[in-house]
Parts: structure tokens; C-alpha cells; sequence
């Protein structure tokens, strides 16, 4: 090996997740608009991963390019829109208007859960998929009872 090599090695030893996330991009950028469909990641990072890396991965580690690569660009970007505007009206209702400390929680714990899923998809885990949906829906609501609230007066 020469020394590229050897120092690339010892970098992806410390952090495993940049060959990952190289591999996702290429696979992005193979498939952009559709992607490759439910559950291919691992047969994708056998296929383009470096030599020297045996480990068995089974996602890519963040979840917008997991939903870029197995549903393609346009899902993932509208979904991640979809999250990002219920982030940003909910908290100019929650922190700037409502003062509500409950719903502080809430909106942090969305906060939470999106910047967790930048380095790790725990999302297949069936028990967090189903809070997270909650929790959506529950910021979702507040922005609804803000807008109802708004029209009545």
C-alpha cells in the first residue's frame, strides 16, 4: 500500500461514516430522482466500498441521504421541507408568542431527533418512528390551534 492508502485507512478507522457517506452520494448521484428503492443501502456500500473496509453496514447514517437513496432526491427534499417548515412556524409560536413550556419540550425534542438522525438512523427502530410522528403531529397541531386562534379574533 502506499501512503495515501495508509493514511486513508487510519482516517476511516476513526471515522468510519465518511467512506459511508461517500458511498451514499455516489449512489445518490447514480440515481437522483428515484433512487433504488427499499432496504438496498447494503448490497450499494459492498458495490463501491473502499478495500480495505470490511465492516457489514446496513444504512447509511444519516437519514436525508438514506431517503435520497432508496426513495430518490425528490422525496427526501420534500419531506425534509415538509419537517423544517413545521420547525420554523411552530417556534416562532412556541418561543416568540406562546411561552408555553410544555410546548418547549416538544419542539426540542424534534430538534433533537432531526439533529440525531444527521449521524445515525434510529429510525427503523419501530418505538422511535412512532414518536417522531407523534411529536410532528403534536407541533403540527400548534401551528393549527395558533392559525384557528388567529382567524376567530
Amino acid at each position: 500500500k502506499n501512503s495515501i492508502d495508509n493514511d486513508l485507512e487510519k482516517i476511516l478507522e476513526i471515522f468510519p461514516r465518511i467512506d459511508i457517506w461517500r458511498v451514499a452520494l455516489i449512489a445518490i448521484f447514480k440515481k437522483p430522482f428515484l433512487g433504488w428503492g427499499a432496504a438496498s443501502f447494503p448490497f450499494i456500500y459492498i458495490l463501491y466500498k473502499n478495500e480495505f473496509t470490511n465492516d457489514y453496514i446496513t444504512h447509511a447514517h444519516n437519514l436525508f441521504l438514506e431517503t435520497s437513496i432508496n426513495y430518490g432526491l425528490i422525496f427526501s427534499i420534500l419531506l425534509f421541507f415538509i419537517i423544517t417548515q413545521i420547525l420554523i412556524k411552530s417556534w416562532s409560536i412556541i418561543f416568540i408568542k406562546n411561552k408555553n413550556f410544555i410546548d418547549k419540550c416538544w419542539w426540542i425534542s424534534l430538534l433533537i431527533f432531526a439533529l440525531n438522525h444527521l449521524f445515525d438512523v434510529t429510525y427503523y427502530d419501530v418505538r422511535i418512528s412512532l414518536l417522531f410522528w407523534i411529536i410532528l403531529a403534536g407541533l403540527y397541531r400548534i401551528i393549527n390551534e395558533e392559525q384557528i386562534t388567529n382567524n376567530i379574533k
